[in-house]
């Protein structure tokens, strides 16, 4: 459905607008409805929040661990590559020690 400019041209051509504006802004009125009571008596019910933190499963983790990644971390390494801006970096995961290397360089 496209419309060419002529054809807009000529829609709008056959509009006609009203060349005095009025100076005085108009007034609008609304009829009044029954006024709102607001009671101050009512006193809002109070709220009781419970949680439970569920337990942290390892046997679970280490299975899909298992699942996905056959012989674990040990038989395969993991690696990210992170950008920002110009800026790259290599992490590789390996199962170890607990140190984090990254570029080839101890991360403190």
């Amino acid at each position: 459905m496209a419309l060419t400019v002529s054809s807009l041209a000529s829609s709008l051509s056959s509009l006609s607008f009203s060349s005095q504006v009025s100076s005085k802004p108009t007034a609008l009125s609304f009829p009044r409805s029954t006024p709102l009571s607001v009671s101050l008596r009512h006193r809002p019910s109070s709220l009781s929040i419970t949680a439970t933190a569920a337990e942290l499963e390892t046997a679970d983790l280490k299975k899909y661990v298992k699942s996905r990644l056959p012989g674990g971390f040990a038989a395969q390494t993991i690696i990210g590559t992170g950008r920002r801006k110009s800026a790259i970096a290599r992490v590789v995961l390996q199962e170890g020690t607990g140190k984090v290397i990254i570029n080839n360089r101890d991360a403190k």
